[in-house]
């Protein structure tokens, strides 16, 4: 058996748990703690049906559903209510506004003291 295509093999296996445990490139700790939530509810789901020799009912399957997805639900809930914002690229929206405004003032004057006048008052308004 050629090694350099089990390692191929694996290399490919990390590369995907890491993009499947990140937001935008970014590590994400709701979604690892999402990942062992989902495993321990695995357990405990197994572990009821083993110990009563029958499916758990709805309202256990469903508590055990929301425990596993719990972290990361919180932490989406709190960035859409105030989080820090982020633009569909993973950066800091407050900046790209910044420069936004920055590059309008430098296309409407064409002075540069103009536009470092409006970056001044857009970082105050902040």
């Amino acid at each position: 058996m050629d090694l350099s295509k089990l390692t191929n093999y694996a290399v490919s296996h990390v590369d995907w748990v890491k993009r499947a445990l990140s937001d935008n490139g970014n590590p994400s700790s709701s979604r690892l703690f999402g990942a062992l939530s989902t495993v321990a509810a695995i357990f405990c789901l197994l572990f009821v049906t083993v110990k009563n020799h029958a499916a758990p009912d709805a309202l256990t399957t469903g508590g055990l559903a929301a425990f596993g997805t719990a972290p990361y639900t919180v932490n989406r809930i709190t960035g859409m209510f105030g989080g820090q914002k982020t633009d569909q690229d993973g950066g800091n929206a407050d900046k790209a506004a910044l420069v936004a405004v920055a590059a309008d003032a430098t296309k409407t004057n064409g002075d540069k003291a103009d536009m470092v006048a409006s970056v001044a008052a857009a970082v105050k308004e902040k």
